[in-house]
């Protein structure tokens, strides 16, 4: 059961829209880091697609999927490699946004409770969502945020 979204950024500036966002949600942690020292104590971190494939492994897909970390890199041993989805460019209305990123995060969730219920006796119990590593820049952090936050609160965990 993941019990924990541990929401990690490199400075108060990247994570106070998430902790305006997100206070008072139960199961949400901050932390300030950067990556790696940012996912001690995390069991798996979500990773981008266009990043985690080439790196990590895996397949183009629609679905978030769960692979393993066979680097040594300081990140968590399993890495939830995101759906593949291109960069927003141009002006696109927040709400279409918030649905899409809703969506990512959503099949991420879903990808490690399906994880945590095959069981190879490993679970993933604390998520990190380290919001620069999310490749989403040109999206206002608040449109991210609400996308995890409604993810999170809808999940069933």
């Amino acid at each position: 059961m993941i019990a924990v979204g541990m929401i990690a950024a490199p400075s108060e500036m990247h994570i106070a829209p998430w902790r305006e966002v997100l206070d008072g949600v139960p199961g949400i942690e901050f932390r300030i880091g950067r990556m790696p020292g940012a996912a001690d104590g995390c069991d798996a971190v979500i990773v981008p697609s266009y990043l985690a494939l080439d790196r990590y492994g895996g397949h183009p897909s629609s679905d978030a999927q769960i692979v393993e970390n066979r680097r040594v890199d300081g990140l968590p041993d399993l890495i939830v490699v995101t759906p593949a989805y291109g960069p927003v460019v141009g002006n696109v209305d927040s709400r279409a946004l918030e649905e899409s990123i809703y969506d990512i995060f959503i099949s991420c969730l879903n990808a490690a409770e399906d994880f945590n219920r095959i069981g190879d006796g490993r679970s993933i119990e604390r998520l990190l969502v380290h919001v620069v590593a999310l490749g989403l820049e040109a999206v206002a952090a608040t449109v991210i945020a609400m996308a995890f936050r409604r993810a999170w609160c809808e999940f069933d965990h």
